[in-house]
């Protein structure tokens, strides 16, 4: 624990999210005991404590105000949804999740039915932690079941997955999704089964302003060849040239946070 929170005060990061934390908070062990100066916690733990391990947990920054709106946890799967407000009016949703490699497709439906459900609300969406899906090649987008089912349920939801990088040994297990309107930048694995990354919001005031200073002038040929998706090469630079165009009272509202 005491590791934890020097995680905490010297890299301040917003959120962190832990699988198998092997903890009993309605029993054994107090919530004062796991908790951290400046974090909200949240927590599921596993149904039966009969077998050690299982157990997600969550701390977010006070100042983000976060909300619980789903715990979900079996023998074999775990999800923990909550809401963020990093600016007033806006939302993200923060789902931690964990799933055993030994469910059952029966299992596998029931815990991709209750993301599809967290999904269908119009709010962006951040999805993390251990999938326990050797099935999926990353690079080629190949797989076989059961990886069938997340592959399913990313492009029913537009989701990006953005962890390239083996997380256990030879395997990525543990992954990072967003919906297509967020962005993970600076994505590093500083120890094995340890995702550290950054996650780009942009306030609604910054786009209003964008969009207001977009022309209404523009030709129909010029619009017709703009792309409905820009290339990855196009868009990693656009941010290095908003602060030219955008008052600095309004770029203070910019917000930049770790997970």
């Amino acid at each position: 624990m005491s590791e934890l929170e020097a995680i905490a005060s010297t890299l301040t990061h917003d959120i962190i999210a832990i699988n198998e934390t092997w903890l009993d908070l309605n029993g054994k062990h107090l919530p004062e005991e796991v908790s951290i100066k400046g974090y909200v916690l949240h927590n599921v733990d596993k149904p039966s404590h009969s077998n050690r391990g299982g157990g997600s947990l969550i701390y977010v920054k006070e100042k983000l105000q976060p909300q619980i709106k789903t715990k979900r946890a079996t023998e074999k799967s775990e999800i923990l949804h909550l809401n963020i407000q990093p600016h007033p009016g806006q939302t993200i949703k923060i789902v931690l999740v964990y799933r055993n490699p030994t469910c059952t497709a029966i299992e596998d439906d029931e815990f991709y039915d209750c993301l599809d459900i967290i999904l269908s609300t119009p709010h962006e969406t951040l999805i993390m932690r251990n999938f326990n899906l050797h099935h999926i090649n990353w690079t080629t987008r190949q797989y076989q079941a059961p990886g069938s089912k997340l592959i399913d349920l990313m492009n029913t939801n537009s989701l990006q997955q953005h962890v390239n990088k083996p997380t256990r040994g030879n395997n990525i297990l543990d992954l990072v999704m967003t919906t297509t309107d967020l962005s993970i930048i600076d994505i590093s694995f500083p120890l094995n089964t340890i995702v550290v990354f950054l996650l780009q919001i942009f306030s609604s005031q910054i786009l209003d302003h964008i969009s207001d200073h977009i022309p209404d002038h523009i030709p129909d040929q010029i619009l017709d060849h703009i792309p409905d998706h820009i290339p990855d090469h196009i868009s990693d630079h656009i941010p290095d040239h908003i602060p030219d165009h955008i008052p600095d009272h309004i770029l203070d509202h910019v917000l930049y946070h770790y997970l």
